[in-house]
């Protein structure tokens, strides 16, 4: 008796037909497996006892552009530790929207807000709820 127990009489599934697996190794390149480890692009339509493709199931590889890409592909495990500030949430307005807005503040396309309309706003949107 082996170390592994394995019935001949058991069907022989695509997840068991593996050179790693007791029994399988046998049956396996006797087997047809239409798909082993790959999605296809369609199905099996058993009603017609044929494979449907469908375009949309086709995998579509996206490659960036790298021609002038600085960057080497390798990082060292010895380089240096570099210090620096915590990126708050206001480093970040003032390096995209600051500039922009106060611009349009200098060139008179926004207002600042008054306090004393902004309580009458509130003061209207209290009396309507």
């Amino acid at each position: 008796m082996s170390k592994f127990s394995f019935d001949s009489r058991l069907q022989l599934t695509t997840k068991m037909a593996s050179e790693h697996k007791p029994g399988g190794h046998k049956l396996w390149h006797a087997m047809y497996m239409a798909h082993r480890g790959v999605q296809m692009p369609g199905y099996f339509d058993h009603q017609t006892g044929k494979f449907v493709y469908v375009e949309e199931m086709e995998p579509e590889l996206v490659v960036p552009d790298l021609t002038d890409f600085k960057l080497k592909p390798y990082v060292s495990y010895d380089v240096t530790e570099i210090k620096q500030d915590q990126f708050l949430a206001r480093d970040l307005f003032n390096a995209t929207y600051a500039k922009s807005i106060a611009d349009q503040f200098k060139r008179g396309e926004i207002n600042p807000i008054d306090d004393n309309d902004n309580e009458e706003k509130k003061e209207k949107t209290d009396t309507m709820s």
